[in-house]
């Protein structure tokens, strides 16, 4: 909240943040991490939304803790552990150095005895690290994340979460500080995040948040409006690049499921739109009648050719030529490739048509 140092400021809005991030990720089929039996001493969650994962040297508190429940040969289960920050600024690189040591911390924490039990093998996980930043990435930090195997996923300028972030900042500087957040005699932080993931379901009022947390009534308005724009986005899937980029395409419109019925991948086009400084862009599939959109944060040598005049068409072909991508459709997770449409990027070649104008 204003008045507060921008430590405990932070705190709040990356809290409000990774609140929405584990409602997305559970949506594209991901299964938060929690307690029980086949994770003894593993993971233990004291309060609401603080789940804690044991390492060699101690316990680490865990923004996003994810199972991931598709097979893949070769590996043990895969498990996510995603850090999540609101910054005002890019993700600098000793945030990522602090999370090296958290990701190596718990990945080495696995110990056999003379008798390698049953238990041992279903507890067994291969740990992922990922970082979401609601602002990107400093270059040095992407670098050193990319160099120890932790996948950067930015929502810098992404238009179908702009709303959110902007109603999280709203919060924040208005009416949630961090002693609100955990303050005693209400619970605690535990009841508070509790009730704010049960409005952004829809489980509960705005109206009714601000009155378990005297809050002004504005801020419940606030609230419902976030909760409105989280659930107006119904379409939301992480794809990877052949460059090793991960994108979080996110859109108000369904998946064009029909375009996959018999066939494991479909043709797109990659479209934006510019903003003052800031760039726009989206995905569109080539046989959907709708035109329906599906917003990303490009990676930076995309966007930076669409704002300053370098070879748009060329960077998309570099990075954009192939997405692959999991989506449950009909119940069934199916493994897709999203190519980008070589006789639509052609065509934009012949006609010079760099930059794009909409």
């Amino acid at each position: 909240m204003r008045g507060e140092n921008n430590t405990k400021r932070g705190m709040v809005r990356g809290s409000l943040f990774e609140t929405v991030l584990r409602i997305l990720l559970e949506q594209s089929g991901f299964s938060l991490v929690r307690p029980g039996a086949e994770h003894a001493g593993k993971v233990r969650m004291n309060r609401a939304n603080f789940v804690e994962l044991k390492g060699r040297g101690g316990w680490h508190q865990i923004d996003c803790p994810f199972d991931y429940d598709g097979f893949i040969p070769f590996l043990y289960p895969v498990r996510l552990l995603g850090e999540a920050k609101f910054l005002q600024k890019e993700v600098q690189k000793n945030s990522i150095r602090s999370f090296i040591g958290v990701l190596k911390d718990i990945q080495e924490n696995y110990f056999v005895d003379d008798s390698l039990t049953d238990s041992m093998v279903r507890g067994r996980r291969m740990e992922l690290g990922a970082f979401f930043a609601a602002n990107g990435f400093n270059p040095e930090a992407e670098k050193l994340a990319y160099a120890h195997g932790i996948r950067t996923i930015s929502y810098r300028n992404n238009l179908a979460i702009a709303d959110i972030k902007d109603r999280i900042l709203l919060l924040e500087e208005q009416y949630i500080s961090s002693a609100k957040l955990s303050e005693s005699g209400r619970g605690g932080r535990k009841d508070f995040m509790e009730k704010f993931e049960m409005v952004l379901r829809g489980e509960k009022t705005g109206e009714e948040f601000a009155w378990d947390f005297d809050l002004q009534p504005s801020a419940g308005q606030a609230l419902e409006q976030l909760g409105d724009f989280l659930r107006e986005i119904h379409t939301n899937f992480l794809a990877s690049t052949d460059t090793g980029v991960l994108l979080h395409f996110l859109g108000k419109e369904p998946f064009p499921e029909e375009l996959f019925g018999q066939r494991d991948e479909a043709r797109c086009r990659v479209r934006y739109v510019l903003t003052g400084q800031e760039t726009r862009f989206y995905l569109v599939f080539s046989g959907d009648e709708r035109e329906r959109r599906f917003y990303f944060t490009p990676p930076d040598s995309l966007s930076e050719a669409a704002l300053f005049g370098g070879n748009v068409l060329d960077e998309k072909e570099r990075h954009m030529k192939v997405l692959h991508t999991q989506i449950i459709i009909k119940g069934l997770r199916r493994s897709l490739d999203i190519k980008l449409d070589q006789d639509w990027l052609e065509a934009r070649r012949e006609l010079n048509m760099t930059p794009e104008t909409f």
